[in-house]
């Protein structure tokens, strides 16, 4: 069979459809619903259903986003320990802590680094941190607060990982994190008089 016939049978069926659920043909019903050559499309090929439900889709959706935002908040969390780690390694070679020789160069590098406007410092990694949880939580609140609670625990996970407290350099990285979320997230600080 070629097309045509095809679309003959069907329009053929649509029209018994139609007539058996008293259904009038209007030129209005059919115009909207033409080929080239003027064959009418069935209504049941314009009506393309899924034989799956809206609840079942729904739950696949929410379960998907759940893993998802899962997924994001243990990368989130494991870059923060990373993060502040580096940072307190950096620190504790400008500061003479570490147990191996380092050479001036490397140590000149690491005190640029960890300088208030150098990369390991305090505000080029907050804003670096501040920049990726808005990435992953955008304008929602909900997101937002998964976001400080897995820097929280990433920043726990690095001070287990350092026996203890990490160098101050992080805890004042923590502390200016700590401040960006609450204005991210629209939390009134309070004021110092």
């Amino acid at each position: 069979m070629d097309i045509n016939t095809n679309l003959n049978l069907l329009n053929a069926v649509q029209s018994n459809k139609n007539a058996q659920n008293n259904v009038p043909a209007t030129p209005a019903n059919q115009n909207n619903n033409q080929l080239l050559g003027g064959q009418t499309v069935p209504q049941d090929i314009l009506d393309i259903r899924t034989t799956t439900s809206m609840a079942d889709v729904n739950m696949r959706d929410i379960n998907n986003a759940i893993n998802q935002m899962n997924r994001q908040t243990e990368a989130f969390q494991q870059m923060i320990q990373r993060l502040l780690n580096l940072q307190g390694h950096t620190a504790t070679i400008v500061n003479g802590e570490t147990m191996i020789q380092i050479d001036e160069a490397t140590r000149l590098q690491a005190q640029r680094d960890i300088a208030d406007d150098g990369y390991f410092g305090v505000e080029q990694t907050s804003e670096r941190i501040l920049s990726f949880a808005r990435a992953f939580a955008g304008d929602d609140p909900v997101r937002g607060e998964l976001m400080r609670d897995a820097f929280i625990a990433g920043f726990e996970a690095a001070q287990r990982a350092w026996g203890g407290d990490l160098p101050e350099i992080s805890q004042r990285t923590f502390d200016a994190v700590m401040a960006g979320f609450d204005q991210m997230m629209g939390i009134n600080q309070p004021t110092e008089d």
